[in-house]
């Protein structure tokens, strides 16, 4: 309950909303970030994870030079700025996860405003008409 007490209050200071907590056997919380009703992140920590993961799910539609060209600036962008990426493939397109590491010793409302700004601009780097967050 203290790991959940810390990530509600880095969120809620960082002036986003909480949803959609979740924990089970293989992680510790799971939180979805609202900025005011859209949901814009999570924010997830295994049990034994050094400290929480933010993270984003970007869908790119079926058309396959959208794929490869958004897909690029994606890595790019993310590349410079230390946001992992990973790719896969599902019938309806490809989805790209983004995820960013803070570490419990310094995770607070202020890591978690900036890690969160880097991916909010690691997914505004694709063209708004070839991207579709969840």
């Amino acid at each position: 309950m203290e790991t959940r007490a810390l990530a509600e209050r880095a969120i809620i200071g960082a002036g986003y909303r909480c949803n959609g907590f979740l924990w089970n056997r293989d992680l510790e919380l799971y939180l979805d970030i609202q900025d005011e009703h859209v949901e814009v992140a999570f924010l997830a920590k295994g049990w034994s994870d050094p400290g929480f993961r933010l993270g984003q799910i970007v869908r790119l539609p079926p058309d396959s030079a959208a794929h490869d060209e958004g897909v690029e600036r994606l890595r790019r962008f993310c590349t410079l700025n230390g946001v992992v990426m990973t790719v896969g493939t599902n019938l309806d397109g490809i989805e790209v996860v983004l995820e960013s590491l803070i570490y419990s010793a310094g995770f607070n409302a202020e890591s978690l405003a900036a890690a969160l700004d880097t991916l909010r601009e690691c997914t505004a780097a694709t063209s708004p008409s070839v991207l579709e967050m969840d």
